[in-house]
């Protein structure tokens, strides 16, 4: 996801640098039109926690954002090891010497944590633990 894309879906809203910007706070990002600008233009980019509030003023799902992948479907119900278990199952395994990048393992744990979470602040507390339990072993 860059800034022209963006940039082309606010157009699409019909909205101006600064209505998108005060719609966004309303969903807790704390942008200015100063603050969209730079990002529309490439000079600053989208923070991992910026991702849920971002695709809300959008109104779509952090899943339709560019190059986050579409969630595995979860039986309802299930519990968090059997979530877990029926997410990584499906993963080849890593090799040992393999490192994992944190940005990556990040937005796919914001991906997973999404039908968990209830706001943005539920949502990285939902995908903290879930970085917490993979990260251990699990």
């Amino acid at each position: 996801m860059n800034g022209e894309w963006i940039k082309g879906r606010r157009h699409a809203l019909g909205m101006k640098q600064a209505e998108f910007a005060e719609l966004a706070r309303g969903y807790g990002l704390p942008w200015s039109q100063a603050t969209l600008s730079r990002i529309e233009l490439g000079g600053r980019g989208i923070r991992f926690d910026e991702l849920l509030p971002l695709a809300k003023t959008l109104g779509i799902t952090v899943e339709e954002l560019p190059g986050i992948a579409p969630a595995p479907a979860a039986a309802p119900g299930s519990d968090f090891d059997e979530f877990i278990e029926l997410d990584t199952s499906a993963a080849p395994p890593a090799a040992p010497d393999t490192a994992v990048d944190p940005t990556a393992l990040r937005v796919e744990l914001l991906r997973i944590a999404e039908p968990y979470a209830d706001s943005a602040g539920d949502l990285i507390t939902v995908a903290t633990m879930f970085e917490q339990y993979v990260t251990k072993g699990h």
